[in-house]
């Protein structure tokens, strides 16, 4: 039992790796968007933005935002090796630490740390069938759609 602790403690020191202890398997995302919207990470999980979110180093992300009369935008985030920490590994920790960072996601990083997004509004089309001179058709707008036009016409010199 005397020996039991002493092989445990190294045992423990042996699986360290010098990614999961120096920045962990783990790293905060900043969203932000214009307008406020609603943004689905990976299929699951939907947040408002701003919003910050923890995220695993070691798989790629895909983000959807969607908000009602603007196109949806959909961004993919892929992860990276960090070199740093694979040199650091074989030098500090051999294999072990290797095998460990890579298994657990802290060999890797996100290429980006921040995600902004410009939402469009959805463009308003109109298909407009013939009339004959005795026929009259109507096309109903609500305001929004209204104000946009008039916002058009007015950055239109006449």
């Amino acid at each position: 039992m005397k020996r039991a602790l002493p092989i445990a403690a190294v045992a423990s020191l042996l699986m360290a790796s010098c990614g999961t202890i120096f920045h962990g398997t783990t790293v905060d995302v900043a969203i932000r968007s214009t307008p406020g919207c609603t943004v689905t990470v990976d299929g699951a999980n939907t947040y408002q933005t701003p919003t910050i979110i923890k995220l695993k180093r070691g798989d790629s992300h895909t983000f959807k935002f969607e908000k009602e009369g603007y196109k949806p935008v959909t961004v993919r985030v892929d992860n990276d090796i960090l070199v740093g920490t694979l040199i650091a590994d074989i030098f500090l920790t051999g294999v072990i630490g290797v095998v460990v960072d890579l298994v657990d996601g802290a060999m890797y990083t996100l290429e980006q740390k921040e995600i902004e997004v410009a939402l469009q509004e959805e463009s308003v089309s109109f298909n407009i069938p013939e009339t004959t001179d005795d026929e009259v058709f109507v096309v109903l707008l609500d305001k929004t759609q209204v104000d946009a036009y008039y916002a058009l016409k007015a950055e239109v010199p006449e």
